[in-house]
């Protein structure tokens, strides 16, 4: 039996194999780790990338959605300067039939009184005055809706007898005249509901302010308080309309309805018209109409309870320009 040679260099292999073999461990692992750590490094890099395309490309529609409005807002707009669709102005002549009623009662008592201007002061029933509205549309979708009616009104009279007053005397045979004037401002918004060129429909909210002035007034007069001035805020909510029927004749109109109840204050408006407008040239119209307008206006006091009806409606005509 033979004896096998061994090296030294064989021995010392033999006692190096273990930590070869954990030498190499310890290089997989390092590479391990250090492909992790990159990968975690990159990781992030790559998903951050990714929402920044994701953001960019969401930042791009919200743009392109926004210059898309801007544009079609711009396309109305110039539509509305083409066709002169802007300003809507009216001015009519109003043949308008009147009654005014002023009611009055103590509460809690059988003392009740109604007194007709027209019937009981011989104010005059019928009467022509003016009447002018103004439509601005601003935008293709707002506007501003204004309105006016001036109607004044008087009756004379003369004394028939001597009267006494508060220590004095009017002498008989004195002229004096009792008005009773009303001027209807109204102010409001309108919202577009169909817009197109040859047809408008809009809804608007404004705010009626009608000024009551009454009173006397003549020579020789010695009353301390000949007049009675009063203002009366009414909102209106009501729609608007205007539509081409052909090329020369359109319809025009509007209705609106308002009531309210406070303790202090109470009552309705109501303001109707429908109306034709014959085009004459592309900026100027002629029209014809009828006009109903109507006011309850309740006034309660723990003395006296006073209530007014103001109504007056007829036909009108005049002129209608756009611009």
């Amino acid at each position: 039996m033979g004896t096998e040679f061994s090296s030294p260099w064989d021995s010392l292999l033999q006692k190096m194999r273990p930590a070869r073999y954990w030498f190499c461990t310890a290089v997989l692992f390092l590479l391990f780790q250090a492909g992790n750590i990159s990968y975690a490094q990159v990781a992030p890099d790559t998903t951050a990338s990714a929402n920044s395309l994701q953001t960019d490309s969401v930042e791009q529609q919200k743009a392109e959605k926004k210059s898309g409005r801007k544009e079609k807002r711009d396309i109305s707009r110039e539509e509305l300067r083409r066709t002169h669709s802007r300003f809507f102005l009216e001015g009519s002549v109003v043949y308008a039939f009147l009654d005014t009623k002023l009611d009055f009662n103590v509460p809690g008592s059988m003392i009740h009184a109604v007194i007709s201007l027209e019937n009981n002061l011989h104010l005059p029933d019928k009467r022509p005055f003016f009447s002018g509205s103004l439509l601005w549309r601003f935008t293709p979708s707002s506007g501003l809706y204004i309105n006016y009616y001036g109607l004044n009104r008087s009756e004379s009279y003369s004394t028939r007898h001597d009267i006494p007053w508060q220590g004095d005397t009017i002498p008989a045979g004195t002229n004096y005249d009792l008005y009773f004037n009303t001027h209807v401002f109204s102010l409001g918004y309108v919202f577009s509901i169909l817009k197109d060129p040859h047809a408008f429909l809009g809804a608007y909210f404004n705010v009626y302010v009608m000024l009551v002035k009454t009173g006397l007034r003549g020579e020789n007069l010695i009353l301390t308080n000949p007049s009675l001035n009063t203002t009366l805020p009414l909102p209106n909510l009501g729609v608007l309309m205007k539509f081409d029927l052909t090329s020369w004749l359109a319809i025009n109109g509007n209705a609106g309805v308002f009531s309210l109840y406070t303790p202090s204050l109470g009552g309705y408006v109501q303001d109707y018209k429908i109306s034709f407008s014959f085009r004459v040239i592309s900026w100027l119209s002629l029209s014809i109409s009828y006009e109903k307008f109507s006011v309850h206006a309740i006034f309660p006091r723990t003395d006296i309870n006073t209530v007014v009806d103001y109504d007056f409606h007829g036909p009108s005509a005049g002129i209608v320009i756009k611009f």
